[in-house]
């Protein structure tokens, strides 16, 4: 029952899923990354689609992010209009 290729297909996807849990990275999110950033992408950056590679990237997303609510924190506290 099923395809032949199945078994192959599962291995690979919970190998992902298993690869981004023991590096603390959502699956989920590190999918929907790679499926978003891939079309544009040409077969000499595929080191950048690895889950360790990954990482570093979340890590500066997160920090134009804190820095970004920060100065919005600070604009509140002023009493001025956060800038975009």
């Amino acid at each position: 029952m099923g395809s032949a290729d199945a078994g192959q297909t599962s291995a690979i996807l919970f190998t992902i899923v298993e690869c981004c849990r023991r590096r603390g990275i959502d699956p989920f999110e590190y999918v929907r990354d790679v499926l978003d950033r891939i079309p544009s992408m040409t077969n000499h950056q595929i080191g950048e689609l690895v889950p360790d590679a990954f990482r570093p990237r979340l890590t500066s997303l997160a920090r134009r992010l804190i820095a970004r609510s920060t100065i919005v924190s600070a604009d509140r506290r002023a009493g001025g209009c956060p800038t975009p």
